[in-house]
């Protein structure tokens, strides 16, 4: 080992009560970029499909609220329209109140052919439509939970009345793939089960979708459709627009997803410069004795340079490095937490470049202290 390396890890390990904290905030701070740049991803619609032309049709008034399910049949007989399918959120939980579960109540007949990501082999698809209890699993959940076709899945609703035990005794039925892995494991039982379960609050639907016909602009489409039902104030007037339209709503009435994360980052950054800055300043300004004994010895200047700016990077390099593994390591492990994975939670190139632009950005502005007190430590030895 050189005599450079001798000396930058002798530093450390003087300051290394100092060195052991700012490599903890560091790690925390690169753990808090990476996982927030990972939730835009899974909290930020993809504007950019273009193939996006399935329109959604929710409540008006509150996207939360149902509409009648007879809205099925006028929605079919527009002229404009190709295709309809409703399903209605059951609200269900699997095993414990908290374990909600995107368990829907489908209409058969289209929901699937107007869902293409969702792949069911004929002979299970075939089996389900004859099974009235039946369930379609998540392949993805099944896994999660070692769940099996014939096996049965009872489900609990928190907002909707079921009659008798209150239970859905579901017997699954088959498995369904899901080629979007950014979509939640969802579970597919019969609408007209589901109503027949129903203690009251029959004839709803949470959401209609609609497949205009080949020549037919979807915005305009969504304008006759609301249009139809505008004087349906009681039953419920419509709100229509294509699905990345609705998500992209639905986050602004929350927040900015985008400005939110940014100013997370910004607040890190902000905090990690003050932090860096002033301690290790405070250890160039203690080491510039050192160097001043250094240069005396015979070492040139630029070689204590070039030492003192390798001493100021070994102890930010252990925070920034840990904290990105970290940071990576809980995006990846995020699908095993909880009843269900954070779908669309994940790391992109680009996401990866800027840390790695965010720690060389940091590395360079922490060296000037370093090389300053190199250059004004001849005459400090006392």
């Amino acid at each position: 080992m050189t005599v450079r390396w001798i000396y930058i890890l002798k530093s450390v390990s003087y300051y290394r009560l100092r060195f052991l904290l700012i490599s903890l905030f560091i790690a925390a701070g690169f753990a808090t970029l990476q996982i927030s740049l990972s939730l835009s991803h899974a909290l930020t619609p993809d504007s950019s499909d273009q193939a996006d032309r399935q329109l959604l049709v929710l409540n008006g008034i509150n996207a939360q609220m149902p509409l009648p399910a007879n809205y099925a049949s006028k929605l079919n007989a527009m002229h404009d329209v190709s295709e309809v399918s409703f399903a209605t959120w059951t609200g269900a939980y699997f095993r414990h109140p908290g374990w909600l579960v995107p368990a829907l109540a489908v209409e058969e007949r289209s929901f699937f052919t107007m869902n293409p990501e969702l792949t069911v082999e004929p002979q299970a698809f075939s089996q389900w439509v004859q099974q009235k209890n039946g369930v379609l699993v998540d392949e993805r959940f099944a896994r999660r939970y070692g769940l099996h076709v014939g096996g049965r899945l009872p489900l609990q609703s928190s907002i909707w009345p079921i009659g008798g035990s209150g239970l859905l005794d579901l017997i699954i039925s088959g498995m369904v793939s899901n080629n979007d892995r950014n979509s939640f494991p969802g579970l597919y039982l019969h609408y007209d089960y589901f109503q027949d379960r129903l203690a009251g609050a029959k004839g709803l639907v949470s959401y209609f979708m609609v497949m205009p016909r080949e020549s037919i602009s979807p915005a305009s489409l969504a304008k006759k459709i609301d249009g139809l039902f505008e004087g349906n104030l009681y039953q419920g007037i419509t709100q229509t627009a294509t699905k990345n339209i609705h998500m992209q709503q639905l986050i602004k009435r929350s927040f900015d997803i985008g400005r939110a994360i940014s100013f997370i980052n910004f607040s890190v950054f902000i905090l990690l410069v003050i932090l860096l800055v002033t301690n290790l300043f405070v250890i160039s300004q203690k080491n510039a004795e050192e160097y001043g004994l250094l240069y005396l010895c015979g070492y040139q200047k630029k070689w204590i340079a070039v030492t003192a700016v390798l001493q100021q990077f070994a102890f930010v390099m252990p925070g920034v490095v840990v904290g990105s593994l970290a940071g990576a390591g809980l995006v990846v492990t995020s699908a095993i937490w909880g009843p269900l994975a954070l779908t669309g939670l994940q790391l992109s190139v680009t996401d990866v470049s800027v840390t790695l632009m965010v720690a060389a950005f940091l590395l360079v502005l922490v060296s000037p202290a370093a090389i300053w007190q190199v250059m004004i430590s001849k005459g400090r030895v006392k």
